[in-house]
């Protein structure tokens, strides 16, 4: 996401407001890799890239702030209950 004027720590909606307009809302059933998972969990704003697991199932790649990388791991219940918008890419055409 590259919006002018957006925080580093947002303590709104913008987030999930700019996924909802430039994105296609999806049904969290309907998850498959390369959707976006959008979290908030008190102040934190967390964006997860869904992936394919390597042992079955779902992952989720995203920016882990303990480790300071970018990590893969089971999308998981604990993962999936702060999560506040599930989205999709729009089709895009040359």
């Amino acid at each position: 996401m590259d919006a002018v004027g957006y925080a580093t720590r947002s303590a709104g909606t913008e987030m999930l407001d700019y996924c909802r307009t430039h994105m296609t809302a999806i049904d969290r059933d309907e998850l498959q890799p390369g959707d976006l998972l959008v979290q908030i969990n008190g102040l934190l704003r967390h964006i997860a890239v869904v992936g394919d697991y390597p042992n079955g199932g779902l992952s989720i790649i995203h920016a882990h702030l303990p480790n300071k990388k970018v990590v893969e791991c089971r999308l998981d219940d604990s993962f999936m209950k702060h999560v506040r918008g599930c989205f999709r890419f729009p089709e895009v055409t040359a």
